[in-house]
């Protein structure tokens, strides 16, 4: 792997429990041009990498209005974008899934914005946009690919899984790079405690608002299989990203025998929903 890609930008509290002492100098830095997104982005990471001169998380900054834009619009059931989203077809509503949300008073738009700022932007900044853009096209598709099949019903929640995307990229990163990190059994703690958090998130949200992908009365190994069945979606998407991104190694075959794997998926869960068995 190119090693201007190693290193990959944890939240800020990274620092503060695994970074060594700050210095007087880097903390005058801080105080003078936290306002600045590339600035920022070089305060929480590791001293020795540096950004590419220029380099702007403009991706991630067009998602952040595009949600608010959404979020909104939607609230307004009288407008002409949300009959418009309302009454697209099943194969446009599986092709816009990284745009649209579901409903927006069920989208924490809070939390996802924080996740945004403490790991979309500074993730865009080392990767560069255009990785950021396949690998988070490729696995929102996939995540609404599976809400899609479960029930066509159902608006692909792509909006609202961006937080949960942007979340299983960078614990993917961590793994990726694992002999990059010198404090190994932090990453572990926080790829373990992410992927908690996001789990029980998704939990809470459709116990507590009663979203279910499968419209019918949720129970709690129902809802554990759905759930699961999208986060496979999700990391689909990423290691198909990742595979043809980074993988200049891995043979053509290998490649090949992967995609072949993303593409049998849906048919996978469009055979077990007939059967009436979740798939995961």
């Amino acid at each position: 792997m190119d090693s201007q890609y190693v290193y990959d930008c944890p939240p800020p509290i990274y620092p503060i429990i695994f970074d060594e002492k700050p210095d007087i100098e880097h903390e005058k830095k801080k105080e003078e041009k936290l306002g600045d997104l590339q600035q920022f982005s070089q305060i929480v990471m590791p001293k020795n990498y540096q950004t590419s001169p220029g380099r702007k998380p403009i991706f991630i900054v067009i998602v952040i209005c595009l949600q608010m834009f959404l979020f909104y619009s939607d609230r307004l059931e009288n407008t002409n974008l949300a009959r418009f989203y309302k009454n697209l077809p099943n194969f446009w509503q599986f092709l816009l899934s990284p745009l649209v949300n579901q409903k927006s008073q069920e989208l924490f738009f809070l939390l996802n914005i924080a996740v945004l700022i403490a790991i979309g932007i500074p993730l865009e900044i080392v990767h560069g946009s255009f990785r950021m853009i396949l690998i988070y096209t490729l696995s929102t598709v996939y995540c609404g690919e599976s809400r899609l099949f479960v029930n066509g019903a159902f608006l692909c929640e792509g909006a609202g899984d961006f937080a949960r995307v942007l979340i299983f990229i960078h614990i993917s990163n961590v793994f990726i790079n694992w002999d990059s990190f010198s404090s190994k059994f932090g990453r572990v703690i926080f790829a373990i405690y992410y992927s908690v958090a996001s789990q029980l998130h998704s939990f809470y949200q459709n116990a507590t608002l009663g979203i279910s992908p499968t419209s019918i009365q949720i129970v709690s190994k129902n809802l554990i299989n759905i759930e699961t069945q999208f986060v496979v979606s999700i990391w689909l998407g990423i290691f198909f990203g990742l595979c043809w991104l980074y993988g200049k190694n891995i043979a053509l075959w290998k490649k090949v025998a992967f995609g072949l794997t993303a593409i049998l998926h849906p048919l996978v869960i469009v055979a077990n929903k007939h059967k009436g068995v979740p798939i995961f």
